[in-house]
């Protein structure tokens, strides 16, 4: 994901890009070399599935800052999934929502569903490895 702000005709492109990686993660794991798995997803079907089937959602600059201000004096609590917009969804906020400076990197997108009675959630970030194995694909599929 870009580094700058994020517009909200950006999500469809940016979960392209993470439906990718999950398709050729699968296809990893069907020949036998190796699928990954990431975080709570230990199924990569069940990754491939979140995504495809994921409402979209954006939260812009404003509301981003508004969450970030108002979660610093909030204390660390757990919610119940019920309290989720929808029960599998990606959502993407146009700027950084961690009010910490020193994270390597930047959350940027986060991706949840509901399995059964548990809740499986994927933070994504700048730095996080699938867009650097998106970038490894790109150039093992470039000849040049």
């Amino acid at each position: 994901m870009a580094t700058t702000h994020l517009r909200a005709s950006d999500v469809p492109e940016v979960r392209q890009d993470l439906l990718q990686w999950a398709d050729a993660n699968v296809e990893r794991g069907l020949r036998g070399s190796g699928a990954m798995q990431v975080h709570g997803f230990t199924d990569p079907l069940t990754l491939r599935s979140a995504v495809r089937g994921s409402e979209q959602f954006f939260v812009n600059d404003r509301m981003t800052w508004l969450a970030r201000t108002t979660g610093e004096e909030l204390p660390v609590c757990a919610f119940d999934a019920d309290d989720l917009p929808d029960p599998m969804g990606f959502l993407v906020w146009s700027d950084d929502p961690s009010a910490r400076t020193t994270t390597l990197g930047r959350p940027r997108a986060v991706l949840w569903c509901r399995a059964g009675l548990t809740l499986r959630v994927l933070v994504l970030d700048d730095a996080g490895p699938y867009r650097r194995t998106l970038e490894e694909f790109g150039n093992q599929a470039d000849p040049t």
